[in-house]
């Protein structure tokens, strides 16, 4: 993980009058897990929908590997880094192999036909993320967890080195989270994506990455590893509570949990 394959320096967004993000600077290295975690309020999804360009009015500089995305056109930007927010419930009148097919348009051009590759891909991310038994359902009938894994599989179809996730385990079940949290996993594992992802979950942050940024007010205020997010008193300072650390009984990674208030 020496290479640098996505860079902001002194990436700043606000609104009216208000700022969001203030000065945010890090990097991501190829083939990382980076966990983006903070209170409500503190930015994480602005600065996603930042670096995947569905936010383009902030101050500074984004780059991926080495070029700024200013000058990428949207396609070429889809190309690289695949954005996958939180999901939203609502009606989508499509089946779920029409949809994660969706996630070819970066590679296809207006009045091109899919082709075999394209038909091959989209199987392979179905497959992987386990929805291939009911591609031809319609999304509005699937659970939260099964449509969560359906728009991995979209994002998947893009091909992009660098995916970016904004809570993809939140509001489901134990059993869809394990489900979600061990695709990303071998997604890195397996296929070498730069995995960037925001949660609530601090523990989550802590066992499934190797790289951990905390924000607070739209700034940074700790960046490294998990262990030492734990060992210390960073997570007090981003969430203005006290935790009680304890092992985990298999992995013995560090578990936080919040101080009894009663």
């Amino acid at each position: 993980m020496s290479d640098t394959v996505l860079k902001t320096e002194s990436l700043s967004f606000g609104v009216d009058d208000s700022c969001i993000l203030d000065g945010i600077t890090f990097s991501a290295q190829a083939g990382e897990r980076l966990s983006i975690i903070g209170p409500n309020g503190a930015g994480k999804s602005t600065l996603l929908r930042c670096l995947s360009g569905v936010y383009k009015s902030w101050q500074g500089e984004v780059s991926v590997f080495g070029g700024s995305i200013r000058s990428c056109s949207s396609k070429a930007l889809a190309r690289t880094i695949s954005y996958v927010p939180q999901v939203a419930e609502g009606s989508v009148p499509y089946t779920v192999r029409e949809f994660v097919l969706m996630g070819r348009y970066p590679h296809l051009s207006p009045f091109s036909s899919v082709r075999k590759n394209d038909i091959e891909v989209v199987e392979k991310a179905m497959e992987c993320t386990g929805v291939l038994d009911f591609s031809d359902r319609l999304l509005g009938t699937l659970s939260g967890g099964e449509r969560q894994k359906v728009y991995i599989a979209a994002s998947m179809a893009q091909e992009a080195r660098i995916m970016l996730f904004d809570e993809p385990s939140t509001f489901l079940d134990p059993k869809h989270q394990a489900e979600v949290l061990s695709i990303l996993v071998d997604l890195n594992r397996k296929q070498g994506r730069t995995i960037i992802t925001v949660t609530h979950d601090i523990n989550t942050a802590l066992h499934y990455s190797h790289r951990i940024i905390g924000i607070k007010e739209g700034k940074i205020v700790f960046d490294g590893d998990p262990s030492r997010l734990a060992a210390g008193r960073e997570s007090e300072r981003i969430y203005d509570i006290s935790f009680d650390c304890v092992a985990h009984p298999d992995s013995g990674k560090p578990v936080l949990l919040p101080k009894s208030q009663l």
